[in-house]
């Protein structure tokens, strides 16, 4: 992983103007990002394959710009593990301020991101997904990698029962028929970013884990995420397109995530020990 210093060197090189005066370091699980005046977004991966994820997320950012209204990163450079991009002014969206919101506003915020959704879903063409080598997303993990860890639950007799109905959930809508396309798979709050004062929606940030999978990805529920924003997302989403939305998806999906979660926490942890 680049150094803070060396990543400010590599700043400086490509925007020799710009006086460096307020620096931010913000940590991810997978990305550190420097910001950088308050104005410049400086990305780098903590791993060697996030490099090659950093580099698959510039190009898609270029193959976007003019194909979304709601705003997105515009990528200004990229080299080895050094994505730079200009900060969309606003703050990230957080439960407490979703619920603070009225009804209007929080059904305006739905249908913006429920309109990027839509536009991004249908923003590339199937020339262009294959220069990305996009796959289907491995998170959560697939029926089959999750049942080969269910042995991690087996002194857990009650939580053992839920997994398996659950699972059997799971493996029917991921055996169902559906279309693929190019899925944003973070739409996590954090990475929708809004007008604090009043909700309006600024823009969509983080394209790092894009995959070419089922739509219901985007549209899941997630821990960071609460109901009363998924639920009508994932029904002004279907109005739009026309087509029928899965509660079975949104919340299978989800519970396969939290799953997919402890296991590798459990994996993890006894390869530490």
């Amino acid at each position: 992983m680049l150094t803070v210093d060396a990543r400010l060197e590599l700043f400086k090189k490509q925007f020799p103007k710009e006086i460096i005066k307020v620096v931010q370091e913000r940590e991810g699980q997978d990305h550190s990002i420097l910001e950088i005046n308050h104005t410049w977004m400086c990305k780098s991966s903590k791993t060697q394959e996030g490099i090659a994820l950093l580099e698959r997320e510039f190009n898609l950012l270029q193959m976007l710009q003019g194909k979304i209204s709601t705003r997105i990163p515009v990528p200004l450079h990229y080299e080895e593990n050094f994505l730079v991009y200009a900060k969309i002014p606003g703050s990230p969206l957080i439960a407490y301020t979703f619920y603070r919101l009225g009804n209007k506003q929080k059904m305006k915020l739905v249908f913006e991101v429920a309109q990027f959704l839509s536009q991004l879903h249908a923003a590339l063409t199937s020339e262009q997904i294959a220069s990305l080598h996009l796959t289907q997303t491995d998170w959560p993990w697939s029926p089959e990698k999750l049942q080969s860890h269910r042995h991690y639950l087996e002194d857990q007799q009650e939580l053992l029962g839920v997994f398996d109905n659950l699972m059997k959930i799971y493996h029917d809508v991921r055996a169902l028929a559906f279309e693929q396309k190019l899925i944003h798979n973070d739409l996590n709050f954090r990475n929708i970013i809004i007008d604090p004062m009043n909700g309006q929606l600024r823009g969509i940030i983080d394209f790092t884990d894009i995959a070419f999978d089922d739509t219901a990805f985007d549209l899941r529920l997630r821990r960071e995420n609460p109901i009363d924003f998924v639920k009508p997302l994932g029904l002004a989403y279907a109005a739009m397109n026309k087509t029928k939305h899965s509660d079975d998806k949104m919340y299978s999906y989800y519970f396969a995530t939290e799953f997919s979660r402890y296991f590798k926490y459990k994996q993890d942890f006894r390869k530490i020990n």
